[in-house]
């Protein structure tokens, strides 16, 4: 692994599947995984970064990336740094690389390492958890991914191979994302305690517990859905949600915010 000067893991996790693989790549390359609204919320500067090298580990939405993420980008300095990607998805990844690279390219910045990892499906609206013996399956593919990064960044530009119908798959589903976050789609049953979990666990400060009830307080969200996969007792609804089991990566050490 070549020598830079300081290297920095920024990610974004709603469920653990980014830090898992943030902070396993951190300890390959010796540094740590810095969580990006963790460091938003902290009001740390983003400007002021010292770092040669930067990674991002980011979750893959609807085929494109994270509002969360489109931030945290817009808010950082990364001019003069050498960047590289870590995309994680559950079904495909879609063009979401190329939009990274989009994001970046608006603040004249570009990103010469692109890297995208499996790991188990999450977005339980829509899909099913997979069994643990999957998960597991993935987790240990996903290891072996992780540990070939730090040799591929010595090499010269490197990007996964895309399927021709990625850049058509992402056009037409991120919309479904980007403009369909509306936070009048949660539900919540009478099974909540009011623990207030979900208000602590949420990314954008979204969530306000009043009367013991959890309020959404913005009209969008990120739509991570770590308060429908944190709560205790699986009071909170989106769609079908609630059919399809709730996620957490079990490798992780959680805190209040991912």
């Amino acid at each position: 692994m070549s020598v830079y000067c300081g290297i920095m893991i920024f990610y974004f996790s709603g469920t653990g599947n980014c830090r898992y693989v943030a902070e396993r790549l951190g300890m390959l390359l010796g540094t740590e995984a810095v969580s990006m609204p963790g460091i938003m919320k902290d009001g740390r500067a983003c400007a002021d970064l010292s770092d040669e090298l930067i990674g991002i580990v980011s979750p893959v939405y609807f085929y494109g990336l994270p509002t969360i993420v489109n931030e945290f980008i817009s808010r950082t300095d990364l001019c003069g740094k050498k960047i590289f990607s870590v995309l994680t998805y559950g079904t495909k990844p879609g063009n979401a690389s190329g939009k990274l690279r989009k994001e970046l390219r608006k603040k004249r910045i570009g990103i010469d390492h692109m890297f995208e990892i499996k790991m188990p499906e999450n977005y339980t609206p829509i899909f099913n958890v997979p069994s643990r013996e999957v998960q597991d399956r993935l987790f240990r593919e996903a290891d072996e991914r992780i540990k070939r990064i730090p040799e591929l960044l010595d090499l010269g530009n490197y990007s996964e191979k895309m399927s021709v119908f990625a850049p058509l798959t992402s056009a037409l589903l991120h919309p479904l994302y980007k403009y369909g976050r509306s936070t009048r789609k949660f539900k919540v049953t009478e099974d909540c305690t009011g623990c207030a979990l979900c208000e602590k666990v949420c990314p954008i400060d979204a969530i306000t517990v009043t009367d013991g009830r959890p309020q959404w307080n913005v009209k969008k969200c990120t739509r991570c859905i770590a308060c429908i996969h944190r709560c205790p007792s699986s009071a909170i609804r989106l769609g079908r949600s609630h059919r399809h089991g709730q996620y957490l990566n079990p490798n992780v050490r959680y805190e209040w915010v991912e």
